[in-house]
């Protein structure tokens, strides 16, 4: 067996935005998985992390991150979506540290997908970092972003009828009768996926990969929400249409509470496949060694966290 050389091996990993919801869940699995940890912080973060995280405050000035990133093979961002664009500095400052490989905050539907930003205003800064990206290639460093359809625990956590549910007042808007299917990923399962795209660094380079941690539509979704409790959903007709015109509005209004679940929504929703990756993610699973997880059991921890069970 060919032993890989040390040029081609990850082993030091900076997590970007680890005080956020996933940021943890990446730690902890690249952590599992044998990778030394650190965390890149503003100054003026409170969050706190374990005594054996490295924790590096930034002003996020060139010179912060250079000293940063001095040492890192792999820079992971996990930046709010609302801030992608702070990512422009982070990549400079990696190519001047001689990082190897950057993985942008994505861990969404396929942003890279042509007309997009029609539906979702949100996914032209992400396009623009992958386009940003591709042109330091050259300069020795490469990249891998990471789609997961619709972010499943992440999604229903968030509330505000993201996928069409509703749960203070039970009710789903089922969108195309609710059999489109789409790919559904956990946190768990993108934490493994981040882990192990450094365990796979040439299948991986420069490429949108996607992974999933089942394939389930919205019809499917709500009769397992009602099947593990005693609570009934009103279902009503959603027009992907209709809420791709209210979302442009609310945003167009600066009301991003709004907005963003009913932009996310559409898009998942829409016929573009942001929400679904017509089998590619099932080779990028096995490609990247991942498992099956089970649609009733991640709908029983969500059911868990709103004291439906």
């Amino acid at each position: 067996m060919q032993i890989p050389s040390m040029a081609n091996t990850i082993q030091n990993v900076i997590v970007v935005g680890a005080g956020g919801t996933i940021g943890p869940v990446f730690i902890s699995k690249l952590q599992n998985a044998g990778f030394n940890v650190s965390v890149l912080a503003r100054e003026t973060s409170k969050a706190t992390y374990a005594p054996s995280i490295t924790v590096h405050r930034t002003d996020l000035s060139h010179l912060s991150l250079v000293k940063a990133f001095e040492g890192i093979d792999a820079v992971v961002s996990a930046v709010a979506t609302f801030n992608v664009s702070d990512q422009i500095a982070m990549i400079d400052a990696a190519v001047e540290a001689k990082v190897k490989r950057f993985l942008p905050s994505e861990y969404g539907g396929d942003a890279s997908l042509p007309d997009l930003e029609n539906i979702a205003p949100f996914a032209v800064q992400k396009k623009n970092i992958i386009e940003y990206l591709k042109t330091k290639e050259s300069q020795g460093l490469s990249w891998t972003a990471i789609s997961v359809g619709a972010f499943f625990d992440y999604l229903f956590g968030y509330g505000h009828g993201l996928m069409g549910f509703y749960f203070d007042d039970p009710k789903v808007q089922l969108f195309d009768q609710g059999v489109r299917p789409l790919d559904a990923t956990t946190m768990n399962q993108v934490g493994l996926a981040v882990a192990a795209t450094f365990q796979h660094l040439e299948e991986t380079k420069n490429k949108r990969i996607y992974v999933k941690s089942f394939s389930v539509s919205q019809a499917q979704i709500v009769d397992t929400f009602e099947k593990l409790s005693d609570k009934k959903f009103r279902r009503t007709d959603g027009s992907v249409k209709e809420l791709i015109a209210v979302g442009k509005k609310h945003i167009e209004e600066g009301n991003w509470d709004l907005g963003y679940p009913e932009s996310v929504t559409a898009a998942l929703y829409s016929d573009t496949g942001f929400g679904y990756s017509s089998g590619r993610a099932s080779e990028w699973n096995k490609t990247l060694g991942l498992p099956e997880e089970s649609l009733e059991i991640c709908a029983k921890e969500i059911l868990q966290s709103k004291g439906w069970i």
